[in-house]
């Protein structure tokens, strides 16, 4: 039993293993081994994947919740943040909505004053 659990610490400590010289093909190989299988869930390193000015994907980490690193757009605010979200309160319907109403306030005001209730404003 001993004989298999040192071959398998070895076989571990093999992959595991970083050298500190590598080629190209190597620190793929690495690279492959560190997103590689864990068990049967896979571990994948997110990165924003932005193009950069010399054309290849930027490997910084995307902020939390978003898919994109602050220097690529993951610090643009978002609806209601954002200086140029549409609220809705100034549609033509609203408009149409408080025009109603404030004829509506001057036929009340104007009974209002014909029952003497109130005086007429100054203008």
């Amino acid at each position: 039993m001993t004989g298999i659990r040192n071959e398998s610490r070895a076989f571990i400590s093999q992959i595991t293993s970083r050298p500190t010289n590598t080629k190209a093909s190597d620190r793929d190989s690495q690279k492959a081994c560190e997103i590689g299988a864990v068990g049967n869930a896979q571990k994948v390193k997110m990165t924003c994947g932005a193009k950069t000015r010399s054309g290849k994907p930027c490997q910084k980490p995307p902020l939390q919740g978003k898919k994109r690193c602050r220097l690529h757009g993951g610090l643009s605010p978002k609806g209601a943040d954002h200086w140029n979200f549409q609220h809705g309160r100034c549609t033509l319907e609203s408009r149409k909505q408080t025009v109603e109403g404030n004829s509506y306030l001057k036929q009340i005001e104007e009974l209002a004053v014909q029952l003497g209730m109130i005086q007429r404003k100054r203008r």
